[in-house]
């Protein structure tokens, strides 16, 4: 193996605090000679041994949890600022682990500091190579190079505790503990068509998560927030969904009620108008698992917008497999500030969250993969074949991430691994081949298009009439099916879709499709908004504005 070439020290050398092991010593950048366009962060020692501590451990499984107050500083926050004394929670099976760049073969000599009786199976590269059954051990190195140690309790007291594995030898002369963020941090991308023109109305993504051991993060993004279903470590999709708009942020105050962002209509009869204000203030669908039962590896999501003079209406969609056809989630409104939205863009990130005590894994791959399609103004579709680069240090020209196409023309953003790598070529953009696959898919027909430029239902405000004390409204059902539940809401003060700033309701007696009218007393005076709902097994609708009559 060629010798490795330090390429430059990433952050100054941080004052040594004592000749131990690797403690406290500045971060370089290694380059792999087997991969020249990735490199690892290494911590090198000063002594000749290397400390193995919980500040640069992984938790393969999350079984663990590091606790204790350290004195050893944290490099470049990659625990957050945080420096650990032990390791707690062992038992059978348990393991945790550390990358090294070790420059020589030969044999390494083990002790280990620990409270409680801990035996331990040592496995290097997942291959198990020895056992550690006391406070020492040691362990053969074949070659040089990058090496990942792991050790798996065989048994474990209870409230035993790891505080350190020190390693010693030819091998660790001059060599290094890498070092990675306590777990991956985030990387996003937006998706376009090159070939389509500027005003994206809707989009087609299909997501598929690749199947691992830990869980994470992945929704699409778009101009009103977060939307989509959580992941499961195997791949699987959750059963929840999130159809969040914004309305103001935390610490705001609230503004007029004709400024907040309102939900129109979900597609389930049960479910509920919803909101949250944990980080902000806004609504959501809430009451519903969409996707109970429907939880294979891959999920198609659609979204539609109709830009407006005051709102920017948001269509959602999820398509069922087990239905064979596409189901309404949820229409939401977002006020625009006089500013209607140009085009639909698309994005997503992948993330893992978690404390830097438990959520130790920062070099474990988590890939997400796409494919989808874009319709615009005239209804014209073209394939997404560009995915943006992103999340390069501007320092070093390296990236956490990798993305890119595989080779079945997917686009893919993947966050951890032990190495940061060159960020694909083509500048700002990833291309999708010209050769790419082409997917068959069964969610392009004719009529699947045509759902997802509607609604299954609409109730509609034709007129409001107001004469003296009595109203009138002329309204249109569309869908209605059989049973359907319709309420009228009225009052002086505008309630948009949340029926608790509505001062009166009526349940109305219509329920067949056509034009229909309803009379109803007022107070002459104030002005007059009114807004219908119907209620019917496709879901609930809300009229699509206030309508209002002035005296």
């Amino acid at each position: 193996m060629k010798t490795p070439v330090i390429c430059f020290t990433l952050f100054a050398l941080a004052p040594l605090l004592f000749a131990d092991a690797q403690l406290g010593n500045g971060l370089e950048w290694v380059k792999i000679p087997e991969q020249p366009d990735q490199q690892i962060l290494v911590q090198r020692t000063t002594d000749g041994t290397l400390a193995l501590t919980p500040n640069e451990s992984f938790f393969p499984l999350k079984n663990l949890k590091c606790v204790g107050n350290g004195t050893i500083e944290d490099q470049a926050d990659l625990n957050k600022g945080e420096s650990f004394q032990s390791i707690t929670g062992w038992k059978e099976g348990a393991s945790a682990e550390w990358g090294l760049w070790l420059e020589s073969s030969g044999q390494l000599d083990l002790k280990l500091s620990s409270e409680g009786n801990l035996r331990f199976t040592v496995s290097l590269n997942g291959e198990e190579v020895s056992r550690l059954s006391g406070e020492s051990g040691t362990l053969a190195i074949s070659q040089p190079g990058l090496h990942i140690l792991r050790l798996t309790a065989e048994s474990a007291s209870p409230g035993a505790t790891f505080d350190r594995l020190t390693l010693s030898g030819p091998p660790a002369e001059n060599s290094g503990v890498v070092r990675k963020r306590w777990r991956p941090a985030a990387a996003h991308t937006k998706f376009t068509s090159s070939k389509s023109p500027e005003k994206v109305r809707l989009w087609i993504m299909e997501m598929d998560a690749a199947p691992g051991e830990l869980d994470f993060y992945s929704p699409i993004t778009t101009p009103f927030g977060y939307y989509g279903p959580s992941w499961k470590a195997d791949g699987s999709v959750n059963t929840s969904f999130n159809f969040s708009l914004w309305s103001f942020r935390r610490g705001a105050p609230e503004p007029p009620v004709e400024q907040l962002s309102h939900l129109t209509a979900i597609g389930n009869p049960e479910a509920l108008f919803g909101g949250f204000d944990h980080e902000g203030t806004g609504v959501k669908i809430r009451g519903w698992e969409p996707l109970e039962g429907r939880q294979g590896q891959r999920q198609a999501l659609a979204l539609r917008v109709e830009p407006g003079k005051i709102y920017d209406t948001y269509y959602s969609y999820f398509f069922a497999a087990d239905e064979d056809r596409w189901r309404l989630f949820g229409v939401g409104k977002k006020w625009n500030n006089n500013k209607p939205l140009s085009t639909l863009w698309v994005g997503s990130f992948v993330e893992v969250p978690g404390p830097a005590s438990v959520q130790r894994t920062g070099p474990y791959r988590r890939t997400m993969r796409y494919r989808g399609w874009v319709m615009d103004e005239n209804e014209s579709w073209y394939p997404i074949n560009q995915m943006q680069n992103g999340n390069i240090n501007k320092e070093t020209g390296l990236t956490h991430s990798n993305r890119g196409v595989n080779a079945d023309g997917w686009f893919f953003l993947e966050i951890g691994g032990w190495t940061f790598r060159e960020p694909p070529a083509g500048g700002d953009t990833i291309e999708l081949p010209s050769g790419a696959p082409r997917p068959e898919v069964n969610y392009l027909d004719p009529e699947d298009l045509a759902y997802l430029k509607g609604l299954p239902s609409e109730i509609k405000i034709e007129k409001l009439e107001r004469r003296g004390d009595k109203a009138r409204v002329t309204y249109s059902l569309r869908g209605a099916g059989s049973s359907p539940e319709i309420m009228l809401y009225w009052g002086n003060d505008e309630g948009l879709t949340f029926v608790d700033r509505w001062e009166n309701s009526t349940r109305l007696s219509a329920s067949e499709d056509g034009e229909h009218q309803y009379v109803f007393d007022i107070d002459p005076s104030p002005p007059l908004k009114v807004r219908l709902f119907l209620k019917n097994k496709e879901g609930q609708f809300w009229s699509s504005e206030t309508a209002e009559a002035l005296p």
